[in-house]
């Protein structure tokens, strides 16, 4: 009987020509963003696996079963959003939900396989940066500079060419560079979109009493949007829909 969980391909070893694609690119991201994108990299096995996950998670919900996967772009296309927008409403409704209730409420029982990811230690060159960048924070913080005034350091990064040409694909819709929709593909990661006053700290007390990992965290959130999408339908909550829960 299926389990709804995504099958695992037999691989040769040999990546197929188009995966084997990469573009190189450099992407300037806020010197704290970047900190927390270097530190939370140590959960996979590289830089550039980890910015592909963290494009995956809101590219095509990864972790999840196809079925599910087809459901969520459908509730995203109803509610008309951007998947960027669509990851901050996703998010914003946990919170939401999780301020009613408890962090951690939906921990037991969970069925969402996680890679319970240990840290790999960064390229010594990489470690040194961090500690740099950490340095730098710091020092521009004690001289008072906000956040917002702080540089923007550069990161370069090998992409695979599928990702960069959504990339570009959503950049040009949101009228921006696509290296600056990079940049704001991984800020909203780190902030669960952004904007609204309370939902980051929420939603970071949940995701330390699951003890996920932010992809794994993203992956989880999903899962629950799916469910109550399937238990109502597509939509159910857009702006103005008074049969949301």
């Amino acid at each position: 009987m299926s389990t709804g969980a995504p099958r695992r391909r037999k691989t040769t070893g040999v990546a197929p020509k188009e995966a084997r694609a990469a573009v190189a690119v450099t992407i300037y991201i806020p010197i704290d963003t970047l900190i927390w994108f270097l530190e939370h990299s140590r959960r996979s096995v590289s830089i550039a696996q980890f910015f592909a996950e963290c494009v995956d998670a809101v590219r095509s919900f990864s972790g999840l079963a196809p079925s599910m996967r087809r459901l969520l772009e459908e509730d995203r296309r109803v509610g008309g959003y951007t998947p960027l927008e669509y990851f901050a409403h996703a998010a914003y409704q946990r919170a939401r939900e999780i301020e009613r209730r408890r962090p951690g409420f939906d921990r037991q029982g969970v069925a969402v396989p996680t890679m319970r990811a240990q840290e790999h230690p960064l390229h010594p060159e990489a470690e040194e940066r961090l500690a740099r960048l950490r340095h730098r924070r710091d020092g521009t913080a004690a001289e008072g500079e906000t956040e917002g005034g702080r540089a923007r350091p550069a990161q370069n990064l090998s992409v695979s060419r599928d990702r960069w040409e959504w990339i570009e694909e959503q950049a040009a819709a949101a009228g921006v560079a696509a290296t600056r929709y990079a940049a704001q593909l991984v800020e909203s990661l780190r902030f669960y979109g952004g904007g609204i006053v309370g939902v980051r700290e929420t939603l970071e007390a949940d995701r330390e009493a699951h003890g996920y990992t932010p992809i794994e965290y993203v992956t989880h959130f999903f899962w629950r949007r799916y469910e109550k999408v399937a238990r109502y339908r597509p939509g159910f909550d857009r702006t103005g829909n008074r049969r949301a829960p």
